[in-house]
Parts: C-alpha cells; structure tokens; sequence
C-alpha cells in the first residue's frame, strides 16, 4: 500500500470530523471531544492534506492513553491487608515476649503472671485467621479489577488522548475477516445421523466403540461388515487401529468417516497501512519525524512509576478512523461506505529511511522515508458488529458499523 505524496498549496484550516447531535442535545462525552480537539496535539501530512482539491479523503490515528484499574490501587489493596495481618500478629508476639520475660526473671508475683496471661489469651483470640485474611485481601482485589475492567467497557475518557494524526488514504486498502472452521471426523456419530446406519451396524459399531473408548471412526468397517446388533458389540472389541487398517489394505476399502465442518471461532482483525513520505520543506521534515516518533513510542510499553522500574504500563492504544469531506459542512465526517475499527493495538512500526539508496536534506535529514505501520483489534467482530447492533464491549450500543 505504498502513498506518494504530490505537492499543493499550503496547508489551509484543518476541520476535524463533525460529531453528530445539535449542541443542546450534546453528551458530556461529546462535549469532551470537542474540547479534547482542540487541546490535543495533533500533526498532519502532508502540511496541505486538509486541501480538498487534492485530498478528499483521509485517515485520522487518534492514541489514547489505556484506561483501567490504577496499580496503585492494587497495590494498597495488597498492602493493607498484609499491613493489618504483620501489625496485629507484631503486636501479639510482643505481649508473648514480654510474659516470657517476666517469667524468667521471676520478679511478678503470680497474681500479676495470671492477669498477663488472661490479657495474652485475649490478645491471641483476637488474631486475624490468615485464610480470612487471604480472602479478604481477595475480596478487595477482586472489586478493584471489577472497577477496572467497567471503566474499560465504558470506552476512553477523552481527555487520555495523547495525539492525533492525520494521513491520507492508502492506495490500497483490504480489510480481511477471517473465520475458522475445521474439518472434524465424525465417525460413527455422523453414522448415527445418516438415516441407513441409524437403524444397521453403523450405529451399533459406533455405540460400543464409544463405550468401550474406542474411536468411532475406528469401529466403521468392521461394524459394517457384521451389520447387525450383536456385530456392533463384537466391532467395539475388534475395533483397533491394526485390525482396521489390515481390512482396509486387504479389501481395497476406506471407512467413511463422515466429515463435517465445525466452526472452531474467529480471529482479531489485522491491518496494514504502508506510506512513502517525502517532505517538501522544512515544516514537513518536522512533523515526518515527529509522526515516526510517535507511532515508534507509543507502541511501545513505558516503565510505570510503581515497581521501581520492574513493572511495565501497557502501550497506548489506536482508534483507526477513514474520513471524507462533506462539501455541504466544509468538514471531514467518517467515511460510512468503509467499515469502522474498533481501538486496536500497534504490533509494528517498520521504517525504512533510505528506500532506494541513502539521500539526504543539508543537516542528514532523509530525502525518503517508508513507513510500514500493523495494528490489530482489541476486540473481536460479530455479526451484531457489522450490523450496527453491537452487544457487548466498549462500542456496545453506540450503532457504529464495524
């Protein structure tokens, strides 16, 4: 998918997409993005891509920060019950101590010993059970992550987005919705669903094989032969591999094994966007490098605060949207003849600064870059999805066609 960029005017007054709704009629969220558009960085190529003479369509990578659970919340719900559980038991060792001490030193009178004890036998009933403890803790973890994992449900906040870029369209573009089936050996079931062995050996052979373990595929040539009821048990004994094999090579015969399709799921869509840049001035050697930095960064995970550098926060994430200008508002609105993508992730940035041999701009600015970007949904596509009738996720009920 290789994008030549030709030259045009200079840039003019970027639009960004119109969002639906009249403003009294406008969700918080909606508001937000507003707002949001015009407080976020955003970069452009080429500088005149919002020249609709020369650019009608576009591509808008909007990165958000991941949302979810705060590790620091995690972290205290850890922290507080191991805290509790070592201050409670710290505190009974000490009393245990300090009994044993006196005892040894034999300077309390017994009066005295028994009314520590009778406080130290107190102390100890009061201890915290560890599994209690344990569940607890679990209990807390457990409403943490729940939290978490709504606000995720919820989509992004749109104050976490870090950056939007704006591209032109691919020369090519191929969306590939792949689904997985299997070819799966039925074997004396699918006997069983055939109406002439329902009722012969078939189903009888398939029966004993199933209750003596044998596979019910193994069982087919035999049972077929004896065909009838007690044939069928006799075929569950004489159903090994050897048997089957040695009256299949002598006779020339193969068992059928009743083939049929059995859907094993589906997979994340895949996309890939390939461009090649070649900036015409100064500004556009800018953004270039700014863009490809970005794309490399935040596709990347970045050490959290929390760990003391050995916990690494996930990678942002990429809302992928195609754009077209609508002549009638001026303004870039998505593109409703392609499917939509749900938030995907970044799985590769490959850049390739010398294309064809190294050129470069007075400074070593590279005269040519290809830029090779794969990303990958964080959900995956159902029937409802295409539709427009998403159930579940982060798009559920938003009537967007993926």
């Amino acid at each position: 998918m290789a994008i030549e960029f030709s030259s045009g005017s200079a840039r003019q007054g970027f639009a960004p997409e119109n969002f639906s709704g009249s403003k009294e009629n406008e969700t918080s969220t909606e508001k937000k993005m507003k707002k949001s558009q015009k407080i976020e960085k955003s970069i452009t190529f080429p500088s005149d891509l919002s020249n609709v003479k020369y650019y009608t369509e576009q591509m808008k990578f909007t990165i958000f920060k991941r949302s979810g659970v705060s590790l620091e919340q995690l972290k205290k719900d850890v922290v507080v019950g191991a805290t509790d559980f070592k201050h409670s038991n710290d505190a009974f060792n000490k009393a245990q101590k300090e009994q044993e001490e006196r005892k040894a030193a034999g300077v309390a009178g017994q009066f005295e010993l028994d009314f520590f004890e009778a406080d130290l036998k107190q102390k100890r009933s009061k201890l915290p059970n560890i599994a209690d403890q344990v569940g607890k803790t679990a209990g807390d973890l457990k409403g943490t992550i729940v939290k978490g994992v709504k606000e995720r449900q919820k989509g992004y906040q749109v104050d976490q987005a870090v950056k939007t870029i704006y591209l032109p369209m691919p020369t090519e573009l191929t969306m590939n919705d792949s689904v997985s089936w299997a070819g799966t050996d039925l074997g004396g079931m699918g006997a069983l669903l055939t109406k002439g062995d329902a009722v012969g050996g078939g189903a009888a052979a398939a029966l004993a094989a199933a209750a003596t373990g044998v596979s019910a595929a193994g069982g087919g040539i035999i049972g077929k032969l004896l065909g009838s009821g007690a044939g069928g048990a006799l075929a569950g004994a004489l159903a090994s591999d050897g048997f089957q094999k040695g009256i299949e090579s002598a006779a020339g015969i193969k068992a059928n094994p009743y083939k049929e399709q059995t859907f094993e799921g589906i997979d994340f869509r895949k996309f890939s966007f390939s461009y090649i840049f070649r900036p015409k001035n100064q500004a556009e050697v800018g953004d270039l490098n700014d863009l490809i930095r970005g794309f490399r960064a935040f596709s990347k995970p970045s050490i959290h605060p929390v760990g003391g550098g050995g916990i690494f926060a996930y990678p942002h994430e990429f809302q992928i949207q195609f754009l077209t200008h609508d002549s009638n508002s001026a303004q870039f609105n998505t593109n409703t003849f392609l499917p939509e993508i749900k938030y995907c992730i970044c799985t590769s940035v490959n850049t390739n600064f010398a294309t064809k041999e190294w050129r470069s701009f007075e400074g070593g600015a590279p005269v040519e870059v290809s830029l090779q970007l794969e990303f990958e949904e964080t959900e995956l596509i159902t029937k409802e999805d295409v539709e427009g009738d998403t159930k579940v996720g982060r798009w559920a009920e938003k009537g967007r066609y993926f």
